[in-house]
């Protein structure tokens, strides 16, 4: 057996340092962009509340809101591969006309012989094909690495725990050939298989239970929100949610992504109106487990809101839109507060896209698998009123692609207010109205 600890290793060493490099400068996606997601079960599970495809999809709305993409279908086939998703492309993806498609394989090709050289060429052939045909027909391109095998959990899968390693091992070296292959092709290249591992990895030790896919193959809601994390990364949408910065001494306002109004600076209260262009975006629950091994709502929510000139040792309550967000010391609103995690408006449209998001998901896989179905035994006679069915409900998910794409937009006005709570002592020297 080729494979050991000292194998993996190496690779993981090799796959580290190979895929740390990003390759894009620029934003791959871009506003009226038509996407598509291609994979396997791991894209097609994507799609759920907390998959994947509906995180990424949800979080670019939330981050991007004033750029309008479609998500035109979720392509992914459980038990597919690489080679497999070629012959089926021009069924499942160029016949929905996208203008961009990510493509996510591996995990099959890797699982079927993790040992054998000629699983590796086979799978960098059909993913060099897949490419060959979408740049032929004009489509851009990103490639999304594989999430690997927790070794603990694949027994279903795999014979041996060492079977279950080398699979990993396999995958390390297709996310290597595929980082070559978009450096030759200039394509995005989005690494989800180093952050999974290295967390994997890590927890394991602190707690051997852990796990980022519980049937030791298909990520939950936390591998799910790792590979979100690369994807964005890959795609260079990396910009960061609104921050806010008041100085209430001088009156200056620092807005990065928003708006202030309508500001009022009194000893004992401040309020303003503020309108946010870039939010936080929807995270679940799950992710708390992992903020010592990777702070994923400070790389990825950094929603801060900063206020200096305070009376030093004054404390502050904070209401947005109406909900009180407790109290503040006036040394942690100088230092500066991510309030992503609080629950203000922004925490309650995040949860509300990503559903409107992950509802749109399964429409659109509902659709296709009826249309599809119905289209193979339908009499002539009765094929003009399915098509009239079938235009309806793609009308309806065109206007709930719409309706969540406005969402943002409709809701990023927030009335703010900080009332001192302490007793005065020592009010800041302030201004009235705005500065």
């Amino acid at each position: 057996m080729k494979s050991n600890t000292k194998t993996f290793l190496q690779f993981l060493a090799f796959l580290i340092l190979g895929l740390t490099q990003p390759l894009q400068a620029e934003p791959a996606l871009q506003g009226g962009d038509r996407v598509v997601f291609l994979g396997d079960s791991i894209t097609a599970l994507g799609g759920g509340p907390d998959g994947y495809v509906s995180l990424v999809a949800a979080a670019i709305t939330l981050r991007c809101p004033g750029i309008d993409i479609a998500y035109l279908a979720n392509a992914g086939v459980p038990g597919d591969t690489a080679p497999g998703g070629l012959k089926r492309l021009q069924a499942d993806v160029l016949d929905q006309k996208p203008t961009f498609v990510t493509i996510c394989f591996g995990m099959n090709d890797a699982r079927a012989a993790p040992y054998d050289d000629k699983t590796y060429d086979t799978f960098m052939a059909g993913m060099t094909g897949l490419v060959s045909v979408l740049k032929t027909a004009k489509v851009r391109v990103a490639f999304i690495t594989s999430s690997p095998v927790d070794p603990d959990r694949a027994k279903f899968w795999f014979k041996t725990v060492e079977d279950a390693r080398a699979c990993n091992v396999m995958l390390a070296r297709m996310a290597v050939g595929l980082k070559a292959l978009a450096v030759r092709e200039n394509l995005p290249f989005c690494d989800v298989l180093t952050p999974m591992l290295d967390v994997q990895e890590r927890a394991k030790k602190s707690d051997p239970a852990f796990t980022l896919a519980p049937d030791g193959i298909h990520p939950n809601a936390l591998g799910n929100t790792l590979m979100t994390y690369g994807i964005l990364k890959g795609l260079q949408i990396t910009n960061p949610p609104a921050a806010l910065t008041i100085d209430v001494a001088t009156g200056a306002v620092k807005a990065d992504q928003c708006t202030v109004s309508n500001l009022h600076v009194t000893p004992g209260a401040i309020s303003f109106t503020r309108t946010d262009q870039a939010f936080p975006v929807y995270l679940p629950t799950q992710v708390e487990c992992v903020v010592s091994y990777l702070p994923l709502q400070e790389q990825m929510n950094p929603y801060r809101f900063t206020v200096q000139g305070l009376s030093s040792g004054s404390t502050w309550r904070l209401s947005v839109g109406g909900t009180n967000l407790g109290e503040y010391a006036a040394a942690d609103l100088a230092a500066g507060t991510n309030l992503a995690t609080q629950a203000g408006p922004w925490k309650a449209l995040a949860a509300r896209v990503a559903q409107m998001t992950a509802d749109q998901q399964k429409l659109r896989s509902a659709r296709v698998q009826f249309g599809a179905r119905l289209n193979g035994w339908m009499p002539p006679e009765a094929k003009p009123d399915l098509q009239a069915l079938l235009e309806r409900v793609d009308q309806a998910i065109r206007d709930r692609e719409t309706a969540r794409m406005k969402t943002p937009r409709a809701a990023r006005n927030w009335s703010w207010t900080l009332t001192r709570t302490d007793s005065p002592g020592n009010p800041p020297t302030a201004k009235q109205g705005h500065p």
